[in-house]
């Protein structure tokens, strides 16, 4: 068998389980995995020629809350147990691309200068050479004649300075299968994304984390279904309103 895979990232969205508004989620990641079976064929009386079909697909949903309602209280918390966790200087790696004319946002400010590698680590890139980094904005930026790839995978690694904490293990409870829908909203004010996905089992396993500086970060990973009651999108739809939409033009 052989996986190929598409993605939709989404830095900050509100989130809805079951009509329930449970707070702003930030790290949205869905992924489609499509399964596909190698075939041999014969063409030509020949040649065998090794064909890859498609045999299912599937999505899955991963992202952190940012925000909590008071739903979502209920929904992630019941029966936690906390502990206190010291806050301190703390290594930090993350994984981010960077795009021309368009920062990229660190998740935490640098108590140090970051080191930004390759995503194998071979390459090492220069700080005003390959990219530009405003430390306190947590903002990094391509340089124009960068060594670095527009889109390329990046490995960054720095230190930073996290406060005083606690941490609720949560409650180990079995998946539940819920309607997610997600609301991204654009900085014009006016445009929509709207993600739908009819059936998620979900897994709220983990742990839940409370920061002076975040409030709140909760795991959440499901699982997308396919629903037999819509069989022309079995998994949910996608919408976008506003003005986004229209400027979107036609494909080239």
């Amino acid at each position: 068998m052989s996986l190929n895979f598409q993605a939709l990232t989404l830095g900050e969205a509100e989130l809805y389980i079951d009509d329930q508004q449970m707070g702003i989620a930030t790290d949205v990641a869905i992924t489609k995995t499509v399964e596909r079976m190698p075939v041999e064929t014969v063409e030509d009386g020949e040649f065998a020629v090794q064909h890859l079909v498609p045999m299912r697909r599937a999505f899955t949903l991963s992202l952190r809350m940012k925000e909590i309602a008071p739903p979502a209280l209920a929904y992630f918390l019941n029966g936690g147990a906390a502990s206190a966790i010291a806050g301190g200087q703390n290594a930090v790696t993350e994984y981010l691309r960077l795009f021309a004319n368009f920062p990229t946002l660190l998740k935490y400010v640098p108590a140090t200068s970051p080191i930004v590698r390759s995503a194998d680590g071979s390459i090492t890139y220069a700080e005003g050479v390959d990219y530009s980094l405003d430390m306190p904005n947590r903002r990094m930026s391509l340089l124009p004649d960068s060594s670095i790839s527009p889109g390329e995978l990046l490995e960054v690694g720095y230190s930073h300075v996290f406060p005083n904490s606690r941490e609720i293990a949560l409650a180990a409870q079995t998946p539940a299968t819920a309607q997610v829908e997600l609301l991204h909203r654009y900085p014009d004010g006016e445009s929509v994304l709207s993600i739908v996905l009819r059936k998620v089992e979900l897994d709220a396993s983990g742990v839940f984390s409370v920061e002076p500086e975040e409030l709140a970060s909760v795991p959440l990973a499901g699982r997308c279904l396919a629903d037999p009651s819509f069989p022309s999108s079995p998994f949910g739809y996608l919408r976008v309103y506003g003005t986004t939409m229209s400027q979107m033009g036609v494909r080239q």
